[in-house]
């Protein structure tokens, strides 16, 4: 199996939250909180099965596919299910520290766990399953399906060395890249136009909804990084009163009402929708790309058209910011998605091996038992054997004894009778 592609932002669940109006979560969902108030979906792709192709040679993948369905067969269908129940205190346990030596990788995969059992998403995990007893276990078409259940484990159950490997390129930080102090301070302004793909429209809309309060605090931090004198900074704010529609254009001498094109204004609920256009959005944000790389320079802002750029400048920061939060977040569930993946199908992998040599350790204990007790019968037959041997030759020697001491009377009385006759003779 491999995975076909990303993880997706699919979807905005309601605002009331998720859990009073609840989003029907299709399979391989999770929900994503991006930021305090927004909360996404995230769909991770599917699992293509890994097609074996027996035609061209390839012997030792048929041989071991064979291999484990024969010894599948030794357990019953309830010893399968059995063995393949994993409890969280197992999965999460001392070994999982020398599997996955991240701290935050660690924390974020128990919370993902936690998540998945508590809010009931039964497919956000497929082909694994999560039950409310907090035990982890394959779904029953992977459970039942020995080629299916080969595939998962044998061939995914591997993968986690090569995963860890790959976040965890600095040998001396135990932190991957996501969860490292590191990763926060640097900016890459190339990560916006990634997670902007990776979104569906209605991501799209919510991320291009700018909220008027967030903008001013924004601009605020602007004006005074760049250390606007008094003059520009009215010149700026009276900008952004424009932007948001608190003051009327019409009546603003020098405004330039293209700079403000593709923003609809909506006052009463003191926010703004952009459009969503990948070719606008990043307009935005190669304005602001120079503030984001750190480059500090004394601006200055003397007519409201240019007050009218400082602004956009200020919307392209905002929506940088945005969108590499979003970026962050989704990198980092997806990561943890994948991580607590591979140590659960290891952790199976492991279990229904235990599992097997328990039960072959029996069939072994038991001819072993059955080869003693046979060779305690032969034992007791060769005993017997000999005793038997024993009491023939003793009724044989028996017999020859007596016929032994009889002759030697004979003997005896012959050798009395010559004495006494040559006694006679004598006389």
């Amino acid at each position: 199996m491999e995975l076909s592609g990303f993880a997706r932002l699919v979807g905005v669940c309601p605002l009331a939250g998720y859990v009073d109006n609840p989003y029907q979560f299709k399979r391989r969902q999770v929900p994503v909180t991006v930021e305090k108030s927004l909360t996404m979906i995230m769909e991770l792709p599917e699992l293509e099965p890994v097609a074996f192709d027996f035609a061209k040679g390839k012997k030792s993948k048929h041989s071991s596919v064979d291999d484990f369905f024969k010894r599948s067969q030794l357990l019953s269908r309830d010893e399968l299910a059995a063995s393949l129940l994993i409890p969280s205190k197992e999965l999460f346990g001392s070994s999982l520290k020398e599997n996955v030596p991240c701290v935050g990788c660690r924390r974020s995969m128990e919370q993902l766990f936690n998540k998945m059992r508590d809010q009931h998403l039964t497919g956000a995990f497929e082909p694994l399953v999560i039950t409310g007893h907090s035990e982890l276990s394959l779904t029953h078409h992977y459970l039942y399906d020995m080629r299916m259940m080969h595939s998962l484990l044998f061939v995914y159950g591997t993968k986690l060395n090569e995963l860890i490997e790959a976040l965890h390129k600095n040998k001396k930080n135990k932190r991957c890249a996501l969860h490292s102090l590191d990763n926060h301070r640097a900016k890459q302004i190339s990560t916006w136009i990634d997670v902007w793909d990776a979104m569906d429209m209605s991501c799209r809309e919510e991320v291009t909804l700018v909220s008027a309060a967030g903008l001013l605090t924004t601009t605020e931090n602007y004006l005074r990084k760049h250390r606007f004198c008094g003059e520009c900074k009215n010149k700026v704010m009276r900008a952004y009163n424009l932007m948001i529609g608190e003051v009327e254009t019409k009546d603003e001498k020098g405004y330039c009402a293209s700079l403000y094109e593709g923003i609809r204004k909506c006052p009463h609920e003191r926010h703004l929708h952009l459009v969503c256009d990948t070719a606008y959005i990043g307009g935005l944000i190669s304005r602001a790309e120079p503030d984001l790389n750190g480059i500090r320079r004394e601006r200055h802002a003397k007519t409201i058209d240019i007050a009218q750029e400082e602004m956009l400048t200020c919307l392209g920061i905002y929506v940088y910011n945005r969108l590499n939060a979003i970026w962050q977040v989704l990198r980092t569930e997806e990561q943890t998605w994948l991580l607590l993946f591979h140590v659960g199908v290891q952790r199976l992998q492991k279990a229904f091996e235990m599992a097997l040599e328990a039960k072959q350790g029996m069939s072994k204990l038991e001819q072993v038992c059955e080869e003693i007790n046979e060779a305690e019968r032969a034992k007791q037959e060769r005993r017997a054997l000999k005793k038997q041997k024993r009491k023939a030759r003793k009724k044989e020697q028996g017999n020859d004894g007596e016929w032994r001491h009889g002759g030697t009377e004979r003997r005896v009385a012959r050798n009395q009778m010559r004495v006494s006759w040559r006694t006679r003779r004598k006389r």
